[in-house]
């Protein structure tokens, strides 16, 4: 994905979602996208039926060749959505069912933050013998 530039959502016969081509924004157009975001426009798709599946537009990670959402919004027709990648993390213990929902407020604070916005990608992360994180980054 490029920065400043907008994707179009749509499904196909299955109503799988798939992405278009990124696009500029148009010129005049009211809503600009930040300089460090991109947008996803869900303005195309059909959501009719009672049944209709449930999609979600945010950041993921991919783990041992497994794609998932870490944070995101429902989509609905109709919405144009920034999204700016803020890479931080979060180390902890403990363990969530996967699949699971879980609110990042509650679980950050007894956890390690591994912030990589300015460009860090390595990070060493160990827990003390007081139970306190001491993080550093490369």
């Amino acid at each position: 994905m490029k920065f400043g530039q907008v994707t179009d959502m749509q499904t196909d016969k299955n109503r799988d979602p798939f992405l278009e081509p990124q696009r500029a924004v148009g010129v005049g157009k009211k809503n600009k996208i930040p300089g460090d975001a991109f947008a996803i426009n869900t303005s195309c798709y059909d959501q009719l039926e009672v049944n209709n599946p449930e999609y979600h537009i945010g950041l993921g990670a991919i783990t041992d060749g497994v794609e998932s959402l870490s944070s995101f919004t429902k989509a609905a027709p109709g919405m144009i959505v920034d999204v700016q990648p803020v890479v931080k993390f979060w180390v902890g213990i403990g363990c969530v069912e996967k699949n699971n929902v879980v609110t990042f407020t509650d679980v950050s604070a007894t956890a390690a933050l591994c912030d990589a916005t300015s460009g860090k990608r390595n990070f060493k992360v160990t827990r003390t013998s007081n139970g306190k994180w001491h993080v550093t980054g490369k």
